[in-house]
């Protein structure tokens, strides 16, 4: 039987290869994966004696400094880990490393949450409150797909690397909503898949994520299937006549049909759009 491949790890080291008493040596982060251990060096040279100060001494003011940047390094090591999850290989962990290190302030995108709050803000400042919440509840839903079928793709934070998303993860995604769907219909996925679309769309034009494939170029969103479900007139009378509202949400729901039925099948967005001042004496203007 094979056995999973662990996470790989990353600490902070001193290269003692060369080793000399008194030389002033590069710290290095070294990574382990497969068992396999990688050093890649810092900018930071140190004697072997001023390394071992470094972690005794890291509260003491003329160490913090150092300290604290080179732990800042090996937190943005750890950050790429996490990212690229079943996803890492050595080669994408430089790449990223070396975009993240040279950024010179340059937004990253590398989560999900990271991109759908960059477009959330985006649509607030636009006062495009809907959609604003749309895509976050997209992002929601496929996070809470990943808990249940993907737990593995998820960080500790319970975050999703924007580099899972990929044509295999959005086709079991479609497959997971259309199982849990009444009626066996696509049009959720449909719909939170083109919240994620756009997303995504928007981190690539922007080039937010270094080396970021995006998979909506190949992968097909389901069409819509019209289900159409008449109520009956019995049904009708009931709502209208005697049901009788328990919660305040009951009767905001109910309201809301009885509106949209007098007009036609009104759009929910049109209806809470409507201001006081619009409607007089029984019509709306």
């Amino acid at each position: 039987m094979r056995l999973k491949e662990k996470k790989a790890t990353v600490k902070s080291v001193i290269d003692t290869r060369r080793a000399k008493e008194k030389n002033k040596l590069p710290i290095c982060l070294r990574i382990i994966f497969n068992r396999k251990s990688y050093l890649r060096s810092t900018q930071f040279r140190l004697t072997i004696q001023e390394f071992e100060d470094l972690y005794k001494n890291r509260h003491k003011s003329e160490y913090s400094v150092t300290y604290n940047s080179v732990e800042k390094i090996v937190a943005e090591a750890e950050k790429v880990i996490d990212v690229l999850s079943e996803q890492f290989t050595i080669e994408a962990f430089d790449n990223l490393m070396k975009e993240l290190l040279t950024r010179d302030n340059k937004l990253i995108i590398l989560t999900l949450d990271e991109a759908t709050n960059l477009k959330a803000k985006e649509y607030e400042t636009n006062d495009q409150i809907a959609m604003k919440e749309a895509i976050k509840q997209s992002s929601a839903s496929i996070k809470l797909f990943c808990r249940e079928k993907r737990p593995r793709l998820l960080s500790t934070n319970g975050d999703l690397s924007i580099y899972s998303l990929n044509n295999e993860l959005l086709t079991a995604y479609k497959a997971y909503m259309e199982e849990k769907s009444r009626y066996q219909s696509v049009n959720g996925a449909g719909i939170y898949l083109r919240h994620l679309r756009i997303i995504l769309n928007t981190i690539e034009k922007k080039e937010l994520t270094p080396g970021f494939i995006n998979p909506f170029k190949d992968f097909k969103i389901p069409s819509r299937k019209t289900i159409k479900l008449t109520l009956e007139d019995d049904e009708l009378n009931f709502l209208f006549n005697e049901f009788k509202p328990k919660t305040r949400s009951q009767e905001e729901a109910i309201n809301f049909f009885k509106i949209s039925f007098f007009l036609y099948g009104a759009n929910p967005a049109d209806i809470l759009r409507l201001k006081v001042h619009q409607v007089n004496g029984g019509l709306i203007t």
